[in-house]
């Protein structure tokens, strides 16, 4: 088992945000509102839900659960 420290997971926790936040500043001058939510257990993530609303009649809401263990979606 790899061992992550507190200094490299923030630092991923940071890389991560600031994709993010360019992926939902994007979405959202198309219209649409973008949430993440990652869950984990101790420093290794079990599961993301990605949550969509649009405000646009093209497109469709999404509310989608991605667990890591074998990356299934709910």
């Amino acid at each position: 088992m790899i061992m992550t420290t507190v200094e490299e997971y923030q630092r991923r926790e940071e890389l991560l945000n600031k994709a993010f936040y360019k992926i939902t500043s994007v979405m959202k001058n198309l219209g649409l509102d973008c949430k993440l939510k990652i869950v984990y257990e101790g420093a290794n993530p079990t599961y993301a839900t990605l949550n969509i609303k649009s405000d646009r009649d093209d497109v469709s809401d999404v509310c989608e659960t991605y667990y890591v263990d074998g990356w299934t979606y709910a």
